[in-house]
């Protein structure tokens, strides 16, 4: 029973959760997202260590549309060689949520100095990739559990998707 209750407080936060990326301000945010994103030349797609798989989630799907995506990621230290060629008409797309990877922030730094645009899906208002971002999308991260939650942040990822795909139609 104890676990019965647990399930059902866990997929009730995530509901929850879900349902604020519904209210106005957060639509609008999306829908800003998603125009910035179609603009681009490229999509560079940024995160590491827990959101490793919301980028990669992102990219992945955004390579069934076409070749617009480099995900950023790489062994011995590589993962920001792929802004070597980035430029103004390219966007980053980082995710990064508290605690925040240092090298995640340092890679939006170096994508605004170069010029990027850069869209962040983050956790709060005072996350360092706010002040870094045109574009912030917040997420909660709240959990039942002894770990942040990473389904708001994915769904994020699977709404921009969806409103790309819908624009290659």
């Amino acid at each position: 029973m104890a676990a019965a209750q647990l399930s059902r407080r866990m997929l009730q936060g995530l509901a929850a959760q879900i349902a604020r990326l519904t209210e106005p301000a957060s639509l609008e945010r999306l829908a800003s997202a998603a125009d910035r994103l179609a603009q681009a030349r490229r999509i560079f797609v940024l995160g590491l260590r827990s959101c490793h798989s919301v980028a990669w989630h992102f990219h992945y799907v955004m390579t069934l549309l076409g070749e617009k995506t480099t995900h950023l990621d790489g062994p011995a230290d590589t993962v920001g060689d792929g802004l070597i060629r980035a430029g103004a008409e390219d966007v980053l797309l980082a995710i990064s949520i508290n605690p925040y990877a240092l090298h995640s922030l340092e890679l939006a730094q170096l994508a605004r100095e170069k010029g990027l645009g850069v869209i962040a899906i983050t956790d709060s208002e005072v996350s360092p990739l706010v002040g870094l971002a045109d574009i912030a999308i917040l997420c909660s991260t709240e959990s039942q559990s002894f770990f942040h939650t990473l389904a708001p942040a994915l769904a994020i990822s699977e709404v921009l998707c969806g409103l790309l795909a819908n624009r290659s139609e």
